[in-house]
């Protein structure tokens, strides 16, 4: 029983590593290899969930050729903005990935309750070591 549960937690920490790894790595795109253009929101629809995510159609300019796209976000300040209303928006020009500016992430939270669950595990793994006397 003792080995299930170690695998478990293991795989729920190495889990946990690699959202925390991603977050990381994708907040280093958006800072180092992105550049700022201006768009035109076109509109919007909300799709419910926890959290509830909003998709955004743009249209921008990249080297003279009108693109349009749809962006999601989670920041309910993107519904402040009205239709044909110029946004700034991040385009990130690796992955192909456009981001709003002023997107107030929930990652940071996201970042914080999988580090926690890397320690609670981490925690738990050894008190089964310890009760357990090893694998």
């Amino acid at each position: 029983m003792n080995v299930i549960l170690c695998a478990f937690f293991l795989a729920v920490g190495g889990l946990s590593i690699a959202g925390i790894y991603f977050i990381k790595k994708n907040d280093k795109l958006k800072k180092n290899e992105s550049k700022l253009i201006l768009g035109k929101k076109i509109s919007d629809t909300s799709l419910m969930g926890t959290p509830t995510r909003y998709i955004v159609e743009v249209e921008y300019v990249i080297n003279d050729i009108v693109n349009k796209r749809k962006i999601i976000t989670t920041d309910k300040n993107i519904l402040k903005c009205k239709n044909d209303e110029v946004i700034s928006l991040l385009y990130v020009e690796k992955n192909n990935k456009m981001y709003w500016t002023e997107e107030k992430s929930v990652e940071s939270v996201v970042e914080i309750v999988l580090l926690s669950a890397v320690c609670v595990f981490a925690f738990l793994l050894a008190i089964i070591e310890i009760a357990g006397g090893g694998l």
